[in-house]
Protein backbone atom coordinates (compact mmCIF):
# COMPACT_ATOMS: atom_id res chain seq x y z
CA UNK A 1 0.00 0.00 0.00
CA UNK A 2 1.41 3.66 -0.95
CA UNK A 3 1.59 6.05 1.50
CA UNK A 4 0.12 9.25 1.18
CA UNK A 5 0.63 12.36 3.68
CA UNK A 6 -1.66 15.32 3.54
CA UNK A 7 -0.13 18.99 4.64
CA UNK A 8 -1.96 22.66 4.84
CA UNK A 9 -0.85 25.03 3.05
CA UNK A 10 -2.50 28.24 3.42
CA UNK A 11 -5.94 27.22 1.84
CA UNK A 12 -4.54 24.73 0.25
CA UNK A 13 -3.91 21.03 0.66
CA UNK A 14 -0.88 19.39 -0.68
CA UNK A 15 -0.85 15.52 -0.95
CA UNK A 16 2.56 13.61 -1.36
CA UNK A 17 2.34 9.89 -2.59
CA UNK A 18 5.23 8.00 -3.55
CA UNK A 19 5.83 5.48 -5.69
CA UNK A 20 7.23 2.26 -5.87
CA UNK A 21 9.71 3.71 -9.13
CA UNK A 22 10.94 5.97 -7.01
CA UNK A 23 8.83 9.05 -8.38
CA UNK A 24 6.66 11.13 -5.91
CA UNK A 25 3.05 12.06 -7.20
CA UNK A 26 1.86 15.67 -5.13
CA UNK A 27 -2.14 16.28 -5.43
CA UNK A 28 -2.80 20.00 -4.45
CA UNK A 29 -6.46 21.43 -4.24
CA UNK A 30 -7.90 24.60 -2.52
CA UNK A 31 -9.90 23.26 1.12
CA UNK A 32 -12.92 25.41 -0.13
CA UNK A 33 -15.84 26.19 3.01
CA UNK A 34 -18.91 25.64 1.75
CA UNK A 35 -22.71 26.26 3.56
CA UNK A 36 -25.49 24.21 3.60
CA UNK A 37 -28.38 25.86 2.35
CA UNK A 38 -32.04 23.82 1.57
CA UNK A 39 -30.01 20.22 2.23
CA UNK A 40 -27.68 21.42 -0.68
CA UNK A 41 -23.61 21.30 0.29
CA UNK A 42 -22.96 24.59 -1.68
CA UNK A 43 -20.06 27.36 -2.05
CA UNK A 44 -20.21 29.78 0.15
CA UNK A 45 -20.55 32.60 -2.73
CA UNK A 46 -24.08 30.84 -3.59
CA UNK A 47 -27.22 32.94 -3.90
CA UNK A 48 -30.30 32.09 -4.68
CA UNK A 49 -30.17 34.95 -7.57
CA UNK A 50 -28.16 32.70 -9.29
CA UNK A 51 -29.76 31.56 -12.66
CA UNK A 52 -30.48 27.39 -11.86
CA UNK A 53 -32.46 25.76 -9.08
CA UNK A 54 -29.83 25.45 -6.37
CA UNK A 55 -29.45 21.50 -6.25
CA UNK A 56 -27.48 22.36 -9.95
CA UNK A 57 -25.12 23.67 -7.36
CA UNK A 58 -24.60 20.82 -4.92
CA UNK A 59 -21.00 19.82 -4.60
CA UNK A 60 -20.57 16.76 -7.24
CA UNK A 61 -19.47 14.40 -4.09
CA UNK A 62 -22.91 15.38 -1.87
CA UNK A 63 -25.11 15.32 -4.65
CA UNK A 64 -24.93 11.32 -5.50
CA UNK A 65 -26.77 9.12 -3.85
CA UNK A 66 -22.97 7.85 -2.32
CA UNK A 67 -22.48 10.33 0.17
CA UNK A 68 -24.27 8.28 3.17
CA UNK A 69 -21.07 6.25 1.94
CA UNK A 70 -18.59 8.09 2.27
CA UNK A 71 -19.97 9.11 5.62
CA UNK A 72 -20.09 5.61 6.83
CA UNK A 73 -16.53 5.30 5.47
CA UNK A 74 -15.34 7.86 7.97
CA UNK A 75 -17.12 6.48 10.72
CA UNK A 76 -19.55 10.12 10.45
CA UNK A 77 -22.63 10.75 10.71
CA UNK A 78 -23.98 12.48 7.11
CA UNK A 79 -24.63 15.78 8.85
CA UNK A 80 -20.92 15.30 10.78
CA UNK A 81 -19.20 15.15 7.51
CA UNK A 82 -21.36 17.91 6.13
CA UNK A 83 -21.08 20.37 9.04
CA UNK A 84 -16.92 19.38 8.60
CA UNK A 85 -16.57 20.78 4.54
CA UNK A 86 -18.41 23.85 6.19
CA UNK A 87 -16.07 24.68 9.14
CA UNK A 88 -14.16 27.85 9.52
CA UNK A 89 -11.25 25.54 10.87
CA UNK A 90 -9.24 24.74 7.80
CA UNK A 91 -7.70 21.66 9.52
CA UNK A 92 -11.35 20.28 10.12
CA UNK A 93 -12.00 20.85 6.10
CA UNK A 94 -8.47 18.95 5.50
CA UNK A 95 -9.72 16.07 7.22
CA UNK A 96 -13.05 16.46 5.30
CA UNK A 97 -11.46 16.17 1.95
CA UNK A 98 -8.57 13.56 3.01
CA UNK A 99 -11.76 11.68 3.56
CA UNK A 100 -12.91 11.99 -0.25
CA UNK A 101 -9.52 11.43 -1.50
CA UNK A 102 -8.87 8.42 0.78
CA UNK A 103 -12.83 7.44 -0.89
CA UNK A 104 -12.49 8.19 -4.75
CA UNK A 105 -9.05 9.00 -5.02
CA UNK A 106 -7.06 11.91 -4.74
CA UNK A 107 -7.04 12.69 -8.79
CA UNK A 108 -10.84 13.21 -8.41
CA UNK A 109 -9.15 16.28 -6.26
CA UNK A 110 -6.63 17.33 -8.84
CA UNK A 111 -7.26 15.99 -12.19
CA UNK A 112 -3.73 16.97 -13.20
CA UNK A 113 -1.42 16.10 -10.45
CA UNK A 114 2.52 16.77 -10.69
CA UNK A 115 5.09 13.71 -10.89
CA UNK A 116 8.98 14.17 -9.55
CA UNK A 117 11.88 12.75 -9.31
CA UNK A 118 13.07 12.65 -5.61
CA UNK A 119 16.02 16.02 -6.43
CA UNK A 120 13.02 17.36 -8.04
CA UNK A 121 10.19 17.09 -5.40
CA UNK A 122 12.83 18.06 -3.04
CA UNK A 123 13.70 21.18 -4.90
CA UNK A 124 9.76 22.05 -5.41
CA UNK A 125 8.85 21.39 -1.86
CA UNK A 126 11.51 24.65 -0.27
CA UNK A 127 8.73 26.64 -2.37
CA UNK A 128 5.87 25.33 -0.48
CA UNK A 129 7.65 25.11 3.21
CA UNK A 130 7.72 21.54 3.52
CA UNK A 131 11.56 21.14 3.46
CA UNK A 132 11.33 20.55 7.50
CA UNK A 133 10.19 17.58 6.37
CA UNK A 134 12.07 14.24 6.76
CA UNK A 135 11.31 12.74 3.20
CA UNK A 136 13.57 10.03 3.29
CA UNK A 137 12.35 8.50 6.34
CA UNK A 138 9.12 7.10 4.29
CA UNK A 139 9.67 7.98 0.83
CA UNK A 140 9.97 4.69 -1.03
CA UNK A 141 13.53 4.32 -2.74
Amino acid sequence: MTVQKLYVVDNEAVVIEPLADGQIIVYRFELEQFKFIDGMLVSMGFNLTWPYPINHYDEWFHSGTDFHKLAKFAGLSIPELEQAFCSPDILIRAKAYEIIGEYYGYINLDGYPDKFTIKQFKEWAKSYELQEIDFDSWIAR
